[in-house]
């Protein structure tokens, strides 16, 4: 069903490589490309620049120095519910991480937004990490044991090889993260606020008025760069590290960890869901806003303009990443569709801006446009984990039923589906949640009737309109974690 592939393509090329060329060639003004030439080294634009590489460089090294041992330890305890744990930060929608930061009383400026992006990226080092560790022999470590080597020795000559590896990848992919970082940056950045290249590119087009293209372009060549190049190198490292486990076949056994350890795990699983501790005590509160006729009508329109952004975007990334899946996507368009994980909404925004901003008038608010820009920021994970569900593919069955007649599609309802139905819903639970807690894209393309949830809490947040941000930040928190919850069908 190659035919498929179409569609697909079609997709991509509509949201991310026009977008993309956009962001080079401009609107098609004459001298356009000699404009961002000189805004990219212009020494304000640079300023941003060296701030942003600092923030998410801190941000990164505290990351690994605490996701290393944490992942030593999650592994060696290899606990699902630890993992579990350290899994709940991914779908935390920054804007409710940010209030719930402000509601433990932390102050604002760079040290918070740097405690704040490296707490986000620990569980993502030290999963990767774990990954790793559990793959490690027991038999390796005992030999070690027994010829006398110290702990450190047993660490040095065994385990950090096996973890070397993901550490790397991981880190590569957390400074990424870092500075792709928005709502977080925007809510505890205080004032005067810290600038980094996602937000002055998100404030210089909607307070210029778009006028101010060439500089906005420069930023998000930047951020490119800032942003994708350590995603590329990642795929190299992520791939290391696989260690001596596929050689040990049998005696890959799990060692028994002291009980000392795994509460150490656990006790770092949970700091790291700190800013829970601020919005758990206001779910009460959450709920009882509903209840506010002053309110209501704005948590009305918000609650609207969440579901259809949300049940949108996920639809159409999960529609894509089927017929990918489905067409047996190559290698090539199979890489394409993972692109879009290394660069920024921001980035991908302007660049939709950009290409489309005849028919699309950003100020007057686009739905549409948003949800484009969050699915292609989904499809990566959609098709990766629907790749990894082909693999179990009943060919004989399937071969069977078109033999006996069946349609190509009724021949797969009947043999597959039974097997991809709750993995897909959980799947597609899992996208909405995403897309439910994104503000990134809404902060681009909103106006006054195109306002979400996420965006909702950062306006009262930004208002002093604390109690009512954090209320709202609780149920939003807690709508995610429910959605998510489908992650344990996949």
């Amino acid at each position: 069903m190659r035919f498929l592939r179409i569609p697909v393509l079609i997709f991509w090329l509509a949201a991310v490589a026009v977008p993309f060329v956009a962001l080079f060639r401009g609107t098609g003004e004459a001298g356009f490309a000699t404009q961002v030439l000189a805004a990219l080294f212009a020494p304000d634009v640079l300023a941003v620049v060296r701030e942003t590489v600092m923030m998410a460089g801190l941000a990164t090294a505290l990351a690994l120095a605490l996701g290393l041992p944490l992942g030593i330890l999650a592994g060696r305890v290899a606990t699902p519910w630890i993992k579990a744990l350290l899994a709940v930060p991914f779908v935390l929608p920054t804007a409710a991480a940010g209030v719930g930061w402000l509601a433990l009383g932390v102050p604002f400026g760079a040290p918070t937004v740097v405690l704040a992006l490296a707490a986000y990226n620990v569980p993502w080092v030290a999963l990767a990490v774990a990954r790793a560790r559990e793959q490690v022999p027991v038999i390796q470590h005992d030999v070690l044991a027994t010829l006398g080597a110290e702990p450190w020795a047993r660490f040095v000559w065994s385990t950090w090889p096996a973890v070397r590896g993901a550490w790397t990848g991981a880190a590569l992919q957390s400074f990424g993260y870092c500075v792709m970082g928005y709502g977080l940056v925007v809510l505890l950045g205080g004032g005067p606020p810290v600038e980094t290249l996602e937000v002055t590119l998100a404030q210089t087009l909607r307070s210029a008025g778009g006028q101010s293209l060439p500089a906005a372009a420069a930023s998000g060549i930047w951020q490119m760069i800032l942003g994708g190049v350590p995603w590329i190198l990642a795929s190299r490292w992520v791939s290391g590290g696989r260690l001596l486990a596929r050689e040990a076949g049998a005696a890959t056994g799990r060692q028994t960890a002291a009980a000392w350890e795994r509460w150490i795990a656990l006790a770092g699983a949970l700091l790291l869901l700190s800013p829970l501790a601020g919005l758990l005590p206001r779910i009460w509160g959450g709920v009882s806003i509903f209840s506010d006729s002053t309110l209501w009508p704005q948590l009305r329109a918000a609650l609207g303009v969440s579901a259809e952004l949300s049940l949108g975007a996920g639809a159409c990334a999960l529609a894509v990443a089927g017929l990918a899946v489905a067409a047996d996507a190559g290698p090539v368009l199979s890489l394409a569709l993972t692109i879009p994980a290394g660069i920024s909404v921001m980035v991908l925004g302007l660049g939709l801006w950009m290409a489309y901003g005849r028919w699309v008038d950003p100020f007057e608010g686009s739905a549409p446009a948003i949800i484009v820009l969050e699915a292609a920021l989904l499809v990566p994970l959609a098709y990766r984990s629907l790749q990894a569900l082909r693999g179990g593919f009943a060919e004989a069955r399937y071969a069977a039923l078109r033999t006996l007649g069946a349609g190509a599609f009724r021949a797969w309802w009947i043999s597959e589906w039974p097997r991809w139905r709750a993995p897909v819903l959980g799947l597609f639970g899992i996208l909405v949640a995403l897309a439910l807690g994104e503000v990134s894209a809404i902060s681009l393309f909103y106006s006054e009737k195109l306002v979400n949830v996420p965006l909702l809490v950062m306006r009262w947040s930004a208002q002093h309109r604390i109690g009512e941000a954090r209320d709202l930040a609780a149920i939003l928190a807690l709508a995610c974690a429910a959605l998510a919850s489908g992650a344990a069908w996949i």
